[in-house]
């Protein structure tokens, strides 16, 4: 049956002929038609084309005509008719299936599903399929986006090399394997000037001429005027770098451009050839494309770089400059002037004096790029190691591609391989817009002006919901059992131009916060998923890689399990609560039982204790405190403590307590604490902070100690140090009278010149200055002198200071000179330079090296000999000071017991130098100790620490 467009409803029968009702009457029409029996039917507009077993009729009431098919059919039985979308007219027959367009009559002779009742069915989907269905089976015809020139029907066609095609649409080829040829109007003719084994590596030419960059040839030169072939050869012996030629290149100016496997590039112009290598600034004598962009500059590709050269000046771009590679494959400008080049690793355009790549893009644009070429909607169209692909020019050069903006082409779309070859162009276009691949596996084009970018869209469709290998009812709304471990959707996308490339994402709501990546699965699992109404939603892309199919979407609910429910929350959550309110009691309990020990503790505490707030007011005294002061807790609290400081060591006290307040650092003063009978003792306090969590103070917890004992053992062995300081003086009266007799003398002296200076006349006022100025040396001279002797006489409390030890050795010397002079003994000096400063008491350093040089100028007295005073660095960076003399040396087996106090060896000594000296040296932080010689003699070795190993051990 079939309905034309004047309202005929038309009826064939399958041996009474055919008929049309119209206006409720019956109408029988044989006019033209020789066969009753009709096999098909079909419709366009008010015309009926008609299938019987004698061929294909059309025509009308009026009468019918019969449609010519190719003759060596004969007379074939017509079984199947139907006009596609394009307009194309399918005849199904008992031989074949026929395609009738404006071009002609196309036979296609389908002998795996013809059989013996030929094609008996035809049907074209909603993507534009033609469904064949024969008495064998069910095939399919579908469009495909490529055209290929196959290697299985011409062996030509295998492992193609370059491709290039003549503006008068001549497409000239080179296959791996040897030869050139010329492929025009679907038949391919062999190049006979080249011979078929020589490898054929670039293609190049403008009008009326081809070169050709041969393996072993040279450069060949084709013409063609005329209708005759003329070739020309140029190799070595004409001035080529190289006969390997690998990339030509023809530019505007008439120049050809010659890329040599090793070699280097060489110019031909004007019949001679000009070289250029490394040696001028090309990047590698290999040179694999050549370019010539917009602006006459001439780019060249190699593995090591891309080199341009322009205005006689070279130029070379690495990764430095933004190539993602060095090796340089292929170059392209495209039709807004931007140079493109493709690597071992992606495409980079040339921008800002630098290239620039995509910063975000799918792998398949990171692969090695072999060709390249753009159509004249903006896209590009490239080859690489392993895809043909598709990409919008606008998305590369924002610098961000989607997967989804990449479409890749394969087998399906007409392809017989996706392997591009390394050439110096394996990608080109021609006049007529169309695209040309030259790829490992058969030379394919593709016209981009028919790629529709609006077809047919994939319908997703959601088949099942699995929770827990339970498959769910998708009839009525879809409940899922409490607790699921494993939720699995499974879809499919309906599509049948190529189901393998449907691509789907979808989203859970509730759950998910993006769409998934695309993905090839037709199932999603989800695990764990908690209570709550859910909703899947899923999309499709087509074949084509276009998301513009509808969205579906199905609601779910998972029940939640009694755990889960609102009302055991809020059970858990008020028994938590409670939990939490028992536990702050206990725990406040425990706190008050801790307090509580902790006060009992302090108060049967045997010292004196307090705690102190952040700010050093005392907020806990025990018992202790307020009975040995006689305050009460009241009267001591907060700032009233201070009553009880002795007024003389209050503000030194107080100054403490506000720096610790300051610093965080912990406390230790001494001071003096006023008994309840009014008498005043030496107390030690020490302080610590304790600290919460965040490290802030919280309070200050501190004891007192009674040193009044210990202030007096330190007052009595001051009083000591002292008193053997002025005996050991009073043993060096002899000799500091005579020091101090030598200054006297010589102002006396020089008073009485200076005086007879001054009775001449007239007066010698220069002599008498140079007298003058002599008697203020010898003063100050002996003024110094006694200084020294006063301080060490002085009784005073130690006072710390930055101390020179080699001045004070210097000191030292001189004063103990003339007690040496009078034994013939010599004083000699080892001083090392650079030494740091000590923190040290000045006279009791002196007392130190007085002690221990008198002792060993003693040890010479009989005998005379040498003092040595040495200095250096000692272990840690302490300064070592030595004294040693050649005397009678140690007692033998009491080396240890010269520094007990009350030892010694002298008939008048008091044996307290010794001690003396070791407790002032260990007070300073230092060591004392001594070694006897191998001969005669012993040295006293002492350390002190430096000024800076104290100050950093301050801060």
């Amino acid at each position: 049956m079939a309905e034309t467009a004047d309202g005929k409803v038309w009826l064939g029968t399958l041996g009474d002929g055919l008929f049309f009702l119209k206006g409720g009457r019956v109408t029988d029409v044989d006019a033209g038609l020789p066969d009753r029996k009709i096999n098909s039917l079909l419709q366009i507009g008010e015309e009926l084309w008609v299938g019987t077993d004698s061929g294909l009729y059309h025509g009308n009431d009026t009468g019918f005509r019969r449609i010519e098919l190719p003759s060596f059919l004969g007379n074939v039985p017509v079984l199947s008719l139907l006009r596609d979308r394009d307009s194309n007219m399918w005849v199904g027959t008992t031989r074949g299936l026929l395609r009738i367009n404006g071009k002609g009559i196309s036979f296609f002779e389908e002998t795996g599903l013809r059989g013996d009742g030929g094609i008996n069915a035809l049907f074209e989907d909603r993507e534009g399929n033609l469904w064949i269905g024969g008495a064998r089976g069910l095939g399919r015809i579908r469009d495909s986006a490529f055209v290929t020139y196959s290697s299985v029907s011409d062996r030509r066609f295998e492992h193609n090399g370059p491709v290039y095609v003549h503006p008068e649409g001549r497409t000239w080829f080179a296959p791996a394997q040897g030869g050139l040829y010329v492929l025009e109007n679907g038949r391919v003719q062999p190049v006979t000037s080249i011979p078929p084994n020589e490898v054929v590596y670039s293609i190049s030419g403008r009008e009326d001429e081809v070169w050709a960059g041969r393996q072993r040839g040279g450069l060949a030169r084709l013409r063609f005027r005329n209708g005759a072939k003329a070739s020309e050869s140029y190799t070595e012996a004409h001035g080529l770098a190289q006969n390997s030629a690998y990339a030509v290149y023809e530019s505007r100016d008439g120049s050809v451009w010659v890329g040599t496997l090793n070699g280097g590039v060489s110019k031909f112009k004007d019949g001679h050839f000009t070289t250029y290598t490394t040696t001028n600034g090309l990047a590698s004598n290999t040179v694999s494309s050549i370019l010539e962009a917009r602006d006459g500059a001439m780019w060249f590709a190699t593995p090591t770089g891309l080199s341009s050269f322009s205005n006689g000046q070279w130029r070379t771009y690495t990764t430095v400059e933004g190539l993602p590679s060095p090796e340089v494959n292929c170059l392209f400008e495209d039709s807004s002037g931007t140079l493109w080049s493709g690597t071992s690793a992606g495409l980079a355009f040339f921008a800002s004096s630098r290239f620039q790549v995509p910063h975000e893009s799918p792998d398949v644009l990171r692969e090695q790029v072999l060709g390249m070429a753009d159509d004249k909607s903006g896209r590009f169209w490239i080859a690489t190691s392993d895809h043909v692909l598709r990409v919008p020019r606008d998305k590369l050069l924002s610098g961000v591609v989607k997967a989804v903006d990449v479409h890749e082409y394969d087998q399906a779309d007409g392809l017989e391989s996706t392997e591009g070859v390394k050439r110096s162009r394996s990608v080109v276009s021609d006049s007529a817009g169309r695209i040309w691949f030259s790829l490992s596996s058969g030379l394919s084009v593709v016209n981009p002006s028919q790629i529709n970018d609006n077809s047919a869209p994939a319908l997703p469709h959601i088949e099942t919901i699995t929770a827990d290998n339970t498959t769910v009812n998708l009839a009525v709304f879809v409940q899922i059992p409490p607790s699921p471990r494993r939720i699995t959707f499974e879809y499919t996308g309906l599509s049948l131009a190529a189901p393998e490339r449907i691509r789907f994402r979808y989203l859970l709501e509730g759950f998910d916060s993006n769409w998934s990546q695309p993905v090839a699965a037709r199932e999603a699992v989800y695990t764990n998923l908690g209570p709550g109404h859910y909703r899947f939603r899923l999309v499709a892309s087509n074949s084509e890689g276009l998301w513009n199919g509808p969205e579906t979407a199905i609601a779910l609910n998972v029940d939640p399990a009694y755990y889960q429910t609102y009302w055991f929350r809020l059970s858990c959550i008020a028994v938590f609560f409670a939990l939490l309110w028992a536990g702050y009691q206990m725990r406040v309990h425990q706190l008050q039982e801790q307090e509580k020990k902790f006060r009992d503790a302090v108060e049967t505490m045997p010292t004196l204790a307090f705690v102190a707030d952040p700010k050093g007011n005392r907020t806990f005294i025990n018992g202790g405190w307020l009975e040995y002061t006689g305050l009460s807790s009241e009267q001591a609290s907060g700032s009233g403590w201070e009553k009880a400081i002795h007024p003389d060591d209050l503000k030194r006290v107080t100054e403490r307590w506000r720096a610790s307040h300051t610093t965080g650092q912990p406390l230790d003063y001494e001071a003096r604490l006023r008994r309840s009978d009014g008498v005043y003792r030496w107390f030690q306090t020490r302080a610590r902070p304790l600290r919460d969590n965040r490290g802030k103070i919280e309070m200050w917890c501190a004891v007192a100690n009674d040193i009044e004992d210990r202030k007096r053992a330190e007052q009595l062995q001051a009083d000591l140090t002292h008193a053997s300081r002025v005996s050991t003086m009073g043993e060096l009266v002899a000799s500091i009278s005579h020091e101090l007799a030598q200054p006297i003398t010589a102002t006396t002296n020089h008073a009485k010149a200076s005086l007879r200076w001054l009775q001449r006349d007239p007066p010698e006022l220069t002599e008498v200055r140079k007298g003058t100025e002599r008697i203020i040396e010898a003063g100050t001279f002996a003024s110094e002198i006694i200084n020294r002797l006063r301080s060490l006489y002085k009784k005073a409390p130690p006072k710390r200071e930055l101390v020179a030890v080699n001045e004070v050795i210097g000191e030292m010397v001189l004063l103990l000179r003339g007690e040496a002079n009078g034994h013939a003994v010599s004083i000699r000096t080892d001083l090392g330079i650079n030494l740091p400063q000590i923190t040290a008491d000045r006279v009791q350093l002196q007392q130190v090296l007085m002690n221990l040089m008198l002792n060993g100028i003693e040890a010479m007295k009989e005998t005379g000999g040498v003092l040595t005073v040495k200095t250096g660095r000692g272990e840690g960076g302490q300064v070592l000071i030595l004294v040693s003399d050649t005397g009678i040396g140690l007692p033998a087996g009491a080396a240890d017991d010269i520094f007990n106090a009350f030892f010694t060896t002298k008939p008048q000594g008091s044996g307290m130098g010794l001690a003396i000296s070791r407790s002032i040296v260990e007070s300073h932080g230092g060591r004392l100790w001594a070694t006897p010689h191998n001969g005669r003699g012993a040295t006293f070795h002492f350390t002190l620490p430096t000024a800076v190993v104290e100050e950093s051990a301050a801060t």
